[in-house]
């Protein structure tokens, strides 16, 4: 559910940024704002309810000085609905839906050992062509998926590991009784 939220905000922060022409003053102020309320600390303190978060923003008038009455806005509106612990996710959606809108995708591929360079850059090309845009992927390791390749790019999931076909089959063979 955070990251539907997430998504709504920055979804409207962008397309506010993009008719006005501020897609880097943004992308600052969202960066900016996430790292202050990423800190384990703030987190803790958001979690507690025993402060206001309006309070909160009064706080670190840093923050908002010197921003834009719609940067301003946004917090303020996040705050009034507690949701300033949010806005890390905000930040990385926001520049996930840019990086869209610049025709560039970022993802991650799951494998149980380490892609060379080459595999991942001619994967990258792969998936580029395919989807129409530029894309970059990230390496991780994870065992857990046994073999094959578990690719995230956005919201899409391209699950070609031995677990998913696994589970695939499973599934098949239970409708089959």
């Amino acid at each position: 559910m955070t990251e539907q939220i997430a998504k709504i905000y920055a979804k409207a922060a962008f397309e506010y940024a993009e008719k006005a022409g501020n897609l880097a003053d943004w992308t600052r102020f969202l960066e900016k704002a996430a790292g202050l309320f990423s800190d384990k600390t703030m987190q803790r303190i958001l979690a507690s309810g025993f402060h206001k978060q309006r309070e909160l923003l009064d706080a670190f008038d840093h923050l908002v000085e010197g921003q834009s009455e719609p940067m301003n806005h946004l917090l303020w509106l996040m705050a009034e609905r507690s949701r300033l612990a949010f806005l890390p996710q905000v930040s990385e959606a926001f520049l996930a839906e840019k990086y869209h809108h610049e025709g560039h995708l970022e993802g991650e591929v799951l494998s149980v050992i380490p892609l060379s360079e080459g595999q991942r850059l001619a994967l990258s090309a792969e998936l580029g062509k395919k989807m129409g845009a530029n894309v970059t992927l990230s390496n991780a390791i994870d065992d857990s998926i046994l073999g094959g390749l578990l690719i995230r790019l956005g919201d899409q999931v391209i699950d070609r590991s031995l677990k998913g076909q696994l589970n695939r089959l499973q599934k098949t063979m239970y409708k089959g009784v």
